[in-house]
């Protein structure tokens, strides 16, 4: 729990700003190796994909062909197989997200997702990236995951 807790304190401290009303868009930002923090929107999916080190969240919210029934999921690959089972088991013991699966690094849960408007989900994720882009150039990202992960 307590790496769950310190993962989530470093990734929930970051946001990326950006108007953009299209319905086709794609955001990118970091320097592409050891951090990036990309948003893209097609018809009926909205989608952050962080990545930093050895650490990986895609945030997805996707809207069936009509542009209903909002379903949350986001997938967090962590640096070992062990931050992913002590995360995996807090998720169960949590249980806040109806679906969760867990295999290897790789822990992902899902919802349906409460807000049916995918000009917010875009507008916040990038407002997350922008955050964490912020947090990358100052060195608090690496802090928090060095506390995080032991690195």
């Amino acid at each position: 729990m307590k790496k769950l807790i310190l993962a989530s304190a470093v990734l929930l401290a970051m946001t990326a700003c950006s108007d953009s009303d299209s319905t086709n868009s794609d955001s990118t930002s970091g320097n592409g190796t050891e951090y990036s923090c990309n948003v893209s929107r097609n018809a009926n999916t909205v989608a952050m994909d962080l990545k930093y080190k050895a650490y990986e969240e895609l945030r997805t919210v996707t809207f069936d062909s009509h542009g209903d029934n909002p379903y949350y999921t986001v997938k967090r690959t962590f640096p070992t197989e062990a931050y992913a089972q002590d995360e995996c088991q807090d998720e169960k013991d949590d249980d806040y997200y109806k679906d969760i699966e867990c295999h290897g690094k790789s822990v992902q849960v899902g919802e349906f997702a409460e807000d049916d408007n995918m000009d917010y989900y875009e507008d916040y994720y990038k407002r997350r990236c922008a955050r964490y882009d912020e947090q990358y150039e100052n060195g608090t990202l690496a802090e928090g995951y060095d506390e995080a992960f032991g690195r």
